[in-house]
């Protein structure tokens, strides 16, 4: 069984027993790692692959060492500039001995309940008509954008807030607001009666 997850934005693959050179992680030698970044299992003909990952999949790992490799040296030259650069290099790694290799948990099928022979359906109840919402907008519900301003200056922006300014004052509780009139008055009503809207008398 093999795996190839994901470290430090590359891509590995591991078998249990052998050791592994990543860049640098923030553990002590001795210490155990966890990758569960998985994104391919294979397993002979049950190869899994991921979607991006496999879920419920791990590589299981131990720091061995960590550890420099062999020093590199970068050179930087512009011809006729007289500039020289000289700049040696060793990258950070760190050993890894791959513990266990664990493959996603299988889900167990689900058992259909047996139902008897002979079962007579439950009649279908009738779904309540739903009662709209107090707290839609009156621009939501195609009030005039000038009436809305208005209103909205009293206080007024949505369905639920007219109609309770109405139960509470009736008509003159939102006739009293400046600059909102009897025409006004009707158009709001009108809407919010074809929303389904119940509007006291």
């Amino acid at each position: 069984m093999y795996a190839i997850f994901r470290a430090g934005g590359r891509q590995y693959r591991a078998e249990i027993g052998g050791e592994l050179n990543l860049e640098r992680l923030p553990y002590e030698v001795g210490e155990k790692v966890d990758f569960k970044e998985v994104l391919l299992l294979g397993n002979g003909p049950q190869t899994a692959i991921g979607k991006p990952l496999v879920k419920g999949a791990m590589v299981k790992a131990t720091v061995v060492e960590q550890f420099r490799g062999k020093k590199i040296i970068v050179w930087k030259y512009r011809p006729r500039k007289r500039y020289r650069r000289k700049q040696g290099h060793r990258q950070y790694y760190t050993r890894l001995r791959i513990d266990d290799i664990v493959p996603p948990k299988a889900k167990a099928p689900a058992k259909a309940e047996e139902k008897p022979a002979k079962e007579k359906a439950a009649p279908k109840k009738e779904a309540a008509p739903s009662k709209p919402s107090g707290r839609k907008s009156l621009a939501g519900l195609g009030v005039n954008e000038r009436i809305v301003n208005i209103l909205s200056e009293g206080g007024i922006t949505t369905a639920g807030a007219f109609i309770k300014a109405l139960e509470e004052g009736g008509d003159k509780a939102v006739l009293d607001i400046k600059g909102f009139g009897q025409k006004g008055l009707e158009e709001v009503k009108a809407i919010l009666a074809e929303n389904g809207y119940e509007l006291p008398e």
